[in-house]
């Protein structure tokens, strides 16, 4: 009666663990599947909208900064120099 009880526990342990697996899985897939829709489709809602104008702006403003650092008048080492 015991070896069979062990014997059954043992065996339940890797399905139960596989099944706590699968659903964890299933759980990061959801959300990496709504992620995914949410940064790749901007007409999905208002909010991702948002995040995809905020997005680019975040570049162009970058790429602008950028090079406005590179013009004499904006540089310090050019502007101090007599």
């Amino acid at each position: 009666m015991c070896r069979y009880i062990c014997k059954s526990l043992v065996q339940a342990i890797p399905e139960r663990a596989k099944e706590v697996d699968e659903a964890r899985h299933r759980c990061g897939h959801q959300l990496r599947s709504n992620l995914w829709l949410f940064l790749e489709n901007p007409s999905m809602n208002i909010y991702s909208k948002f995040f995809n104008i905020l997005s680019v702006m975040f570049i162009l403003v970058s790429t602008v900064s950028f090079c406005i650092e590179t013009l004499p008048m904006f540089d310090d080492s050019y502007v101090n120099k007599e």
